[in-house]
């Protein structure tokens, strides 16, 4: 497995999706309370550390033979991952500045890219290696 292929599907590993989904909430609540250096913390740290820990402890090759695994093989790509940051960047933009609207539109366009590949069946797929 190449590394490439490695930091794809770490994506997917369950600890590496629980803790970026309760730091996605948890630095949007400190934006909305104007702790911006607690809020950078938390947005980042876990996230770096858990990717460090699940890059280099777990068997993510078993991960690449899941139903998931072959699903962001196919379209999880940069730009799929460029919008998840976007729709991620437009909580924030929304708690910094009390737009409540914001924040359930930017976590809507995280969980569109996320099924980007279900909305839209025929995209070519994505380049990474073959699982195994």
């Amino acid at each position: 497995m190449t590394r490439a292929d490695r930091f794809l599907y770490h994506q997917i590993h369950p600890v590496k999706l629980v803790t970026d989904f309760t730091t996605s909430f948890a630095s949007t609540w400190l934006l909305w309370q104007a702790r911006w250096v607690s809020a950078a913390v938390v947005a980042f740290a876990p996230s770096i550390a858990v990717s460090v820990l699940v890059l280099w402890r777990a068997d993510v090759a078993r991960l690449s033979r899941t139903p998931m695994g072959r699903y962001v093989a196919t379209f999880m790509t940069r730009k799929v991952e460029g919008i998840r940051l976007a729709g991620q960047a437009v909580m924030w933009a929304g708690a910094a500045a009390h737009i409540l609207w914001l924040i359930p539109s930017g976590f809507m366009i995280v969980v569109f890219a996320w099924m980007g590949g279900l909305l839209v069946p025929d995209r070519p797929p994505n380049t990474v290696s073959e699982p195994g």
